[in-house]
């Protein structure tokens, strides 16, 4: 008797799958549906980086929001999820709960990018509307935090020479090795991954007050755009040696900063 429930069962399942092609797709976890849409958008040429960076931000809302199926997905509850997003740790001393929330602008990505995945999944006959469609985009111009602009000179040489003789410990980094970012960020112009990924190998010393950036490898293995610049905008005051730096660069293979740069969506 049981037997023959379960293959009634069975069947009206099937029955049910053919007058409905989209109920087989409300069984499918999100997580799965998302793994799905990342590997079309490297199908089709997205860069691995842009598609890393928007399937961990749908992952993050799905886990988050813990969002198990499609039938979970509403305007208010992926509204609501994406509102108590923080910034992602980025120092293991500091608790998450201590990092400001996300700004409007961030917001607005991690929206994007949850509803290219609901898109995707209708063109994909996998709903049969989107479900996302009327998800607000934040007014970002509301959200001003920062009026940003160049630090001059003096301002600058004022920064790295708080750095150098600081004694706190900021997300990792001790105050010389943050004298030592800032300088190097400014000199050469690279990126924050391109900064996570140099080792005391990729410098070679050309007198006191500059240093010349011999090659900035990303993570993956490739070599950056850029590198090898010359890095000849260095304040002339400052020098090499009061950079307090000769003892983080004693070890050749040993990454510089990525210590504490871990690399976040």
């Amino acid at each position: 008797a049981e037997a023959m429930r379960i293959m009634r069962q069975i069947e009206k399942d099937q029955q049910r799958d053919r007058e409905n092609p989209f109920a087989k797709w409300r069984k499918v976890l999100l997580n799965h549906h998302a793994e799905d849409y990342r590997k079309y958008q490297l199908s089709i040429g997205t860069t691995k980086k842009q598609v890393n960076q928007i399937h961990s931000r749908i992952t993050r809302i799905i886990e988050t929001g813990k969002l198990r199926y499609a039938t979970d997905l509403t305007v208010s509850r992926v509204t609501t999820t994406i509102d108590g997003l923080r910034m992602l740790p980025q120092s293991p001393s500091r608790k998450p709960e201590t990092y400001p929330p996300l700004s409007l602008r961030t917001k607005n990505f991690y929206a994007k990018a949850i509803k290219q995945l609901t898109a995707w999944m209708v063109r994909e006959k996998r709903l049969e509307h989107d479900p996302l469609l009327h998800v607000p985009m934040r007014k970002v111009e509301t959200d001003i935090r920062h009026d940003r602009r160049a630090l001059t000179d003096g301002e600058f040489l004022k920064l790295v020479e708080a750095a150098r003789k600081s004694t706190k410990s900021v997300e990792g980094m001790t105050g010389p090795e943050r004298s030592f970012l800032y300088t190097m960020a400014r000199m050469t112009g690279l990126r924050r991954s391109e900064l996570a990924s140099l080792t005391a190998a990729s410098f070679t010393l050309a007198g006191d007050s500059f240093v010349i950036v011999e090659a900035a490898v990303h993570a993956c293995g490739q070599v950056c755009p850029g590198a090898g610049r010359q890095g000849n905008a260095v304040p002339p005051e400052i020098g090499w040696h009061e950079l307090g730096v000769d003892s983080i660069l004693r070890c050749p293979p040993c990454v510089v900063f990525g210590h504490a740069m871990r690399l976040t969506p």
